[in-house]
């Protein structure tokens, strides 16, 4: 049977960049998250072992919060969220980068049109911690500049404003909200209780 499955939004850079209008809506997303999150459960629920990963798309760590509050109380929400909070949301500019055959470093392997320096020129580390980018500096600080309901949500933690190479792809503003965000305004908006920013991680096997 099978043991891992990998579930990737689009990334709308490349030759992503050319299908974009073929991407699902994001009410078609939501139901392809929640399908996925219900398969996952029943594989488990039958004693099959399956790892199940979202890729490219962190408003599916709020949206698993969302749905273990939903099968399983605050309890399990607070647990799930905490484990996201330790991946810390999109690492576009942070802690991923891709440096491609020619030597290009790129925020990304989804990032191809856009180039930071090349490892010929330049170590990695001179090009990598050189603030002076302004891009870089953006996705560094976006917290500070997201717009919209990637400001106002309180999952930004975890999220991070999700993918802002869609954002500037649909909409040509850096700033602006990651355009296949499924999450409904009930679930952006709100503060969560004081006990999801504890630093324990309980043991999954608690």
């Amino acid at each position: 049977g099978v043991d891992r499955f990998c579930f990737y939004h689009l990334a709308y850079g490349g030759r992503g960049a050319d299908i974009a209008d073929a991407d699902l809506d994001s009410t078609a997303k939501r139901a392809a998250v929640r399908r996925l999150c219900e398969l996952t459960l029943a594989y488990h629920d039958r004693g099959e072992e399956i790892e199940t990963l979202l890729v490219g798309n962190y408003a599916d760590a709020a949206y698993l919060v969302e749905f273990a509050r939903e099968k399983f109380g605050e309890t399990h929400a607070r647990r799930v969220y905490r484990y996201l909070a330790q991946n810390g949301g999109d690492p576009a500019g942070e802690r991923v980068a891709d440096i491609d055959y020619r030597g290009n470093v790129h925020l990304t392997q989804f990032w191809q049109g856009y180039s930071l320096g090349n490892v010929r020129d330049r170590s990695f580390d001179a090009i990598w911690e050189d603030d002076s980018n302004p891009l870089v500096e953006f996705l560094r600080t976006r917290s500070t500049h997201l717009s919209g309901k990637c400001a106002e949500c309180r999952y930004q933690g975890i999220c991070r404003g999700a993918s802002r190479l869609r954002a500037v792809a649909a909409t040509g503003d850096l700033t602006a909200p990651d355009p296949q965000c499924y999450l409904t305004p009930a679930e952006v908006h709100g503060d969560l209780p004081d006990e999801y920013d504890g630093e324990e991680v309980p043991s999954p096997a608690d």
